[in-house]
């Protein structure tokens, strides 16, 4: 029965993976990335984008979830089918942006282009990263072999990234009619430049990173027989559930909108929350006691961890049409 049970959960396991990457790189003819003709393009922008593989049986998939591009400033949210052109306009010349991608299985990369034309929405994401995005801990070999009856505690869940701070100033060049964006990192003191051809929505992201959660504790084992005329062994303690993580501060937006942009000031929304806290792990249970002429006693059910706080609010953006020195802005 026990033999049966495992053959039926490795099969179940195998076919979810099978599910979540199919298609196979290799039984792909080719793929096809489908833009919304509507959206134009611009340094920061939200494109939505749409990868279709066609596979050697004239089957069609939507493979947005197995897509990996070659630029770590590109990012895609494949739930949304968004792509995030967070390319630095300081490093990038030409008016055309090539994606390189690739099937997560495949060996070549291909490329599609995007033209820019400046004016469309513009993503500030100066969100924290959720601690879950980090590579999990897993329990050493040793460990395992010192809990072999007691379960062992879940670790605690790591905090949340804080958001980033910025300092953003908006202005229309008098000479060319193009409406400048200048943000300036607070924390790092790095810069970037961006550019519209009229007032665009602006979306401010700056929320902490959201707290990772405990880890279970694991049961104990169940005590060993002591045979007909032989006690039994007690059963091992459940481990400690894993406390959660804290979530990350959100940070400070500072946004100055000069009078020749003011346009901009009702196009603007942005956040500053603090992030998720993390949920507690669950305690293990005891294992039972062993059966014997005398059965074992039970094992202790370990304890629940503790949920974690929510990260702080960061101050309420600060919005504001205002004359500045676009000169000192500059450096000039």
């Amino acid at each position: 029965m026990v033999k049966n049970l495992t053959i039926l959960v490795l099969f179940a396991l195998l076919s979810a993976c099978s599910i979540n990457n199919y298609p196979k790189a290799k039984e792909i003819t080719k793929i096809t990335v489908k833009l919304d003709s509507t959206q134009g393009c611009n340094f920061g922008s939200l494109v939505r984008v749409n990868f279709i593989a066609e596979t050697t049986n004239k089957n069609v998939f939507a493979v947005n979830n197995q897509i990996e591009f070659r630029d770590s400033t590109i990012y895609y949210y494949p739930n949304s089918i968004n792509l995030h052109i967070n390319l630095n306009p300081l490093t990038h010349s030409d008016s055309v942006i090539h994606v390189v991608y690739r099937h997560v299985d495949a060996e070549t990369w291909d490329s599609f282009p995007l033209k820019l034309d400046y004016n469309e929405n513009i993503y500030f994401n100066l969100n924290g990263k959720n601690a879950s995005d980090n590579p999990k801990t897993k329990e050493s070999f040793l460990s395992a072999l010192v809990n072999l009856s007691a379960g062992s505690d879940g670790y605690n869940g790591k905090k949340g990234l804080n958001a980033q701070s910025a300092k953003i100033f908006i202005w229309k060049d008098t000479v060319s009619e193009v409406y400048s964006i200048y943000i300036n990192y607070l924390d790092s003191s790095g810069y970037r430049f961006y550019a519209s051809t009229a007032p665009i929505p602006l979306l401010i992201e700056a929320n902490g990173g959201n707290g990772e959660d405990g880890q279970n504790g694991r049961n104990g084992r169940r005590g060993s027989s002591g045979g007909r005329d032989g006690m039994g062994r007690a059963g091992g303690d459940g481990g400690d559930g894993g406390d959660g993580g804290d979530g990350g501060e959100g940070g400070t937006i500072l946004v100055y909108i000069h009078p020749n942009a003011g346009a901009f000031k009702d196009k603007i929304n942005a956040f500053s929350k603090g992030g998720a806290p993390g949920k507690a792990g669950r305690a293990g249970s005891g294992g039972l006691g062993g059966s014997g002429s005398i059965n074992g006693v039970d094992g202790i059910d370990g304890m629940n961890g503790f949920e974690g706080y929510k990260g702080y609010e960061g101050p309420d953006p600060y919005i504001v049409i205002d004359e500045f020195d676009i000169n000192s802005i500059l450096g000039f």
